[in-house]
């Protein structure tokens, strides 16, 4: 089991990721056509929402107690598989729409 130290860095590594695979998407999608750029800037406001969701968590868990730590780490945990879920689906439309 992953220590306090390595939950959080594991996390701000994930978010650091996730916010650099969003700026190659707003990249990509830039360049496409209107339809598609109307389409796709939905799936990227939604990531971003997610991504802002998990960052807002990270900081609560960077301040709490070892119980409140404890829940935190559990509620993240849960949004974690979400936030994947939703990564992946968003990157097959993306990637099925526009060119990198």
């Amino acid at each position: 089991m992953l220590n306090r130290e390595e939950i959080i860095d594991n996390l701000r590594k994930e978010l650091y990721t996730w916010n650099n695979k969003i700026i190659d998407y707003e990249k990509a999608v830039f360049k496409a056509n209107h339809d598609i750029r109307i389409k796709l800037d939905g799936e990227i406001e939604r990531l971003k929402r997610n991504k802002n969701r998990i960052s807002i968590k990270l900081k609560k868990l960077e301040n709490a107690g070892d119980v409140v730590f404890e829940n935190i780490s559990n509620e993240i945990d849960k949004s974690l598989k979400e936030i994947k879920k939703a990564f992946s689906k968003a990157s097959l439309k993306i990637h099925d729409s526009v060119k990198f």
